[in-house]
């Protein structure tokens, strides 16, 4: 399913968010609870940013496996278009 394109083209990509927060996060420098904290936050950014690439992964297998499909498909049609036209044809001459 497609989502809706409502970013402008200069709105950085969500995974070049998340790196760069990440990477923000991983320069203060914390001590105590505040690090805990932080290392827990910049863990799941992590966590996040993987997903996303493996769900981005998917999305790309998927589309290639339609991009096939389509193209079986059209090439089908187009045989079975050309023997109806030869059988119309032979039809006719004969």
């Amino acid at each position: 399913m497609r989502m809706a394109a409502n970013k402008t083209s200069n709105e950085p990509h969500l995974v070049n968010i998340l790196l760069k927060a990440k990477a923000k996060l991983q320069q203060q420098n914390t001590k105590g609870l505040n690090l805990d904290i932080k290392n827990e936050v910049v863990n799941i950014i992590q966590t996040t940013i993987q997903e996303a690439f493996v769900t981005q992964s998917q999305q790309i297998n998927n589309l290639q496996l339609d991009i096939e499909e389509i193209k079986a498909v059209i090439k089908s049609m187009k045989t079975t278009t050309l023997n109806n036209l030869l059988k119309t044809w032979t039809q006719i001459a004969g």
